[in-house]
C-alpha cells in the first residue's frame, strides 16, 4: 500500500466512522432501539468498502462489498461483540447510552474498515 492510499483510506474511514458515531448515538437514546440501528449502519459500512476498493484500483458491486464486509467481520469479530454488548447494555441508561452507542458504532467501523483494507492490500480480494 502506497502512503497516498494509506492516507485516502484513513480519511474514508474516519469520515465514515464520524457519520456512525451519529448514527449510533442517535439509535441509543429509545432503549432497544440498538438493534434497529444495525441497519443504516450497514449501508454505511458497505458503502465505505466500496469507497475503499476504488482506492486500491478495484470495481466492486453491492455483493462483492457484503462478502468483503462478512470476511473483515469475521477477523474483527471480537472487538465487534464487546462492543455490541456493551452497547446494548448502556442502552437502557440515559444519557450514557448515547455516548457508549456513538463511540461503539465509531470503533467498530474503525475495526472493520482496516480489516477491509487489509484484505484489499494483500489481493485476497
Amino acid at each position: 500500500m502506497t502512503s497516498l492510499q494509506k492516507d485516502r483510506c484513513e480519511y474514508k474511514i474516519h469520515t465514515t466512522a464520524k457519520t456512525a458515531a451519529g448514527i449510533g448515538a442517535g439509535g441509543s437514546l429509545i432503549p432497544g432501539l440498538h438493534l434497529v440501528k444495525r441497519v443504516p449502519l450497514a449501508a454505511l459500512e458497505i458503502k465505505m468498502v466500496i469507497d475503499l476498493a476504488k482506492i486500491f484500483d478495484k470495481d466492486i458491486d453491492e455483493s462483492l462489498a457484503q462478502a468483503i464486509l462478512s470476511a473483515a467481520l469475521a477477523t474483527a469479530g471480537g472487538k465487534i461483540v464487546a462492543g455490541a454488548v456493551s452497547d446494548g447494555l448502556a442502552g437502557f441508561i440515559p444519557g450514557i447510552g448515547a455516548i457508549v452507542g456513538g463511540a461503539t458504532a465509531a470503533a467498530t467501523v474503525e475495526a472493520v474498515g482496516w480489516a477491509v483494507v487489509d484484505l484489499l492490500d494483500s489481493g485476497e480480494f
